[in-house]
């Protein structure tokens, strides 16, 4: 029944486009195809700011009017609607981002850029610990490829590459107030103050949030317990941008304070808290030597703090071996502590060089430092035994989580990329990246990319290129732990990709059919308790995408994604991976105080892990509608939002030895924003 009132939606918002199309006149549509120009500039698929149809690689441009006009709350609302992604919560209350077919739980096969600069950390090459939660309205534009990034941005680009590029002075222009609060107890505030003075420009933003988050009902957990899903969740994030001359200084914090949702081993428990914060300050200095080149340079700090206090079990929990045997009683619940820092200190240079009209070569290195420091673990139980202690004690001298004896690694990369352009119309990118690891040793990844605009309304993208993700320091030192250890002789992950883009551009309507084929060898994988590298997947599969917008009135898109995900030496379906997903909305303006934005979302059933025998995942629809009013007093702007209109039961999985009955997810909820330009 849902399903159909959903299909119906889509059916009227679809005819009310196509009656505003046919009052569209023709230079409404010639500034429109400028328009497009405008917003869909990228610049990490080559580290040159280009249109998306021109870039050498798989590109999704979403501006920052689309995501406020989105109504999303988060970074992972965003993604959600992009082809070849989906998104799913951890057993912990990670969100997991998933592209084309691939999915883990730190999303560390994913690179994740804030105005070009890496935030993955080196604990767990991730950025879901810290960034996930990010400002929205402080959002220029979000570059998003999908496939391989490596040849530009090493690690962690295996695939896809996220850069959010935010606000310069320019943009905000004066102070913008927006405070807003909804369902779930949830409050939250943003002021965004941007400035230009003599040969200053300067942008800073605050965005603070709290929220208790969506209470679910769990019947039963992993030992056999019911209760409530917790969720609850502060953030600070903070950043200031200094422009002066040919320099630029940005520098970011953002603090987190979370619960567990369910719990680290899917046990229900209420003394979960997971606390990181994140700093990065970075200078950078680009000059324009001559017409024909131009030099770059860039040094950073990275300073990230992790401080976990974990419930394994609860109060009273009887510990047994698998054979029934009883072991042990923790009368005050297994609780650990384990926490740490880590430093990442780096520079880059980059040069760009015209030898010709026709080419632009560009050579860059870069250096970084990896540390990890004040590594502890304080826990009520022996780390290497799981005997219960009396209290909750030190154990980092004996019993560290980490071997604190191996954490620093130094990272030496060397680039270059040739763009030639054969003729107006068609391009040839080469480029190859090696980086050096002081640990593991060496990696080597090209990429090639043919891009031809035919004629004048098509263009055909034929890619190919290699990516890797480093092993982390938990993969490589995790100690004391009968559950799971480290490897310090691991390799890499790769990636082998091939795409073939086929793209159509004629005055308001663009669209894209895009076919993928991943190798994925060399997973990092326990076995079954060391870590090793050990098999492999392939992923194929095709992505359709279709936008159509009539001039400020009104913008229609959609998109689908089928991906075939299977284990390299079994031939077996990958879990928890869906094979159909799509999209489709509008963005309405209902005259000059109102907009509309409808989003449907749809994913198809989820297969189980090989010995799971529970019924596949099932799948789901969802509908978003926001709401925006404006105009009708001068800076003022009122958004809101509701998700999940239908109230959709819905689930993600979890794993075999899990939830038996999967992670629920939230139903109906809203958000008001109030914003105020002053």
């Amino acid at each position: 029944m849902q399903s159909c009132k959903i299909t119906s939606i889509f059916i009227t918002l679809f005819g009310l486009l196509i009656s505003f199309s046919v009052n569209a006149n023709n230079e409404a549509i010639d500034e429109l195809e400028l328009f497009f120009d405008d917003e869909e500039l990228i610049e990490i698929a080559s580290n040159q700011l280009q249109s998306a149809d021109k870039a050498p690689a798989i590109v999704t441009v979403i501006t920052g009017k689309e995501v406020r006009k989105s109504g999303a709350r988060d970074l992972y609302d965003i993604l959600a609607r992009v082809p070849g992604f989906g998104v799913s919560i951890s057993r912990y209350g990670l969100m997991m981002s998933e592209v084309r077919g691939i999915k883990t739980i730190n999303s560390e096969k994913i690179k994740f850029l804030i105005d070009g600069h890496s935030v993955n950390d080196v604990l767990y090459n991730s950025f879901s610990w810290g960034f996930n939660q990010i400002s929205l309205d402080n959002i220029k534009r979000i570059e998003i490829i999908r496939g391989p990034g490596s040849a530009l941005h090493g690690s962690s680009a295996v695939v896809g590459v996220i850069n959010v590029v935010t606000k310069d002075a320019e943009d905000i222009d004066g102070v913008i107030v927006t405070a807003g609060g909804g369902e779930f107890d949830t409050q939250r505030i943003n002021i965004q103050v941007g400035k230009k003075f003599n040969n200053y420009d300067m942008s800073y933003f605050f965005d603070a949030i709290k929220t208790d988050g969506p209470q679910r009902s769990v019947s039963p957990d992993a030992i056999g317990n019911s209760g409530m899903t917790n969720l609850r969740n502060q953030r600070i994030d903070t950043g200031l941008k200094i422009k002066y001359q040919d320099f630029i200084w940005n520098s970011r914090y953002i603090n987190r304070d979370e619960t567990g949702y369910i719990g680290m081993v899917s046990a229900l428990g209420d003394d979960n808290v997971f606390k990181s914060t994140h700093f990065f300050s970075e200078l950078n200095y680009t000059k324009k030597i001559s017409n024909d080149l131009s030099f770059s340079a860039t040094g950073f700090v990275d300073l990230i703090s992790k401080d976990n206090f974990v419930e394994l079990y609860p109060e009273g929990f009887d510990l047994h071996l698998p054979t029934g045997e009883f072991l042990w009683t923790y009368e005050d619940g297994m609780k650990g502590n384990p926490n740490g820092k880590s430093r990442i200190v780096g520079a880059e240079a980059q040069v760009d060089y015209l030898p010709m009209d026709n080419q632009l070569l560009t050579v860059g290195a870069r250096f970084e430092k990896h540390s990890m420091h004040d590594i502890k673990h304080i826990s009520n139980f022996d780390p290497a035994t799981f005997i219960p202690l009396t209290s909750l004690q030190d154990n980092s001298k004996d019993g560290n989580f980490l071997d604190t004896s191996n954490l620093k690694r130094y990272v030496a990369a060397f680039y270059v990329q040739d763009v030639i352009s054969i003729t107006k119309e068609m391009d040839i990118t080469l480029g190859v990246r090696h980086d050096q690891y002081s640990d593991f040793g060496g990696t080597t990844n090209p990429r090639a990319a043919f891009v031809w605009r035919l004629l004048r309304h098509w263009d055909i993208k034929a890619l190919y290129g290699t990516a890797f993700r480093a092993p982390t320091f938990t993969e490589q030192y995790n100690d004391n732990n009968p559950v799971i250890k480290g490897n310090d002789n691991l390799e890499p992950e790769t990636v082998k990709t091939a795409e073939l883009s086929l793209g159509f551009k004629f005055n308001n309507f663009l669209a894209r059919t895009s076919y993928f084929h991943n190798t994925i060898d060399d997973k990092i994988l326990p076995d079954p308790i060391l870590i090793r590298n050990k098999g492999g997947a392939k992923v194929q599969g095709i992505e359709f995408e279709g936008e159509l917008r009539w001039n400020n009135i009104a913008r229609l898109y959609g998109n689908y994604t089928f991906q075939n995900a299977e284990d390299n030496d079994t031939g077996t379906v990958l879990p928890d991976v869906s094979k159909h997903k799509a999209n489709a909305g509008a963005d309405i303006s209902l005259g000059r105080y109102l907009d509309i934005n409808f989003n449907i979302f749809k994913m198809s059933s989820r297969p189980r892990a090989a010995g799971d025998n529970r019924s596949p995942v099932p799948g789901y629809n969802l509908l978003d509608i926001a709401l925006i009013g404006k105009s009708f007093y001068p800076g003022l702007e009122i958004r809101a939002s509701i998700f999940n209109v239908l109230n959709e039961d819905y689930v993600d999985p979890s794993l075999p030895d899990g939830v038996p009955n999967d992670h629920p997810r939230a139903g109906r909820s809203y958000m008001l924003d109030v914003t105020y330009r002053l």
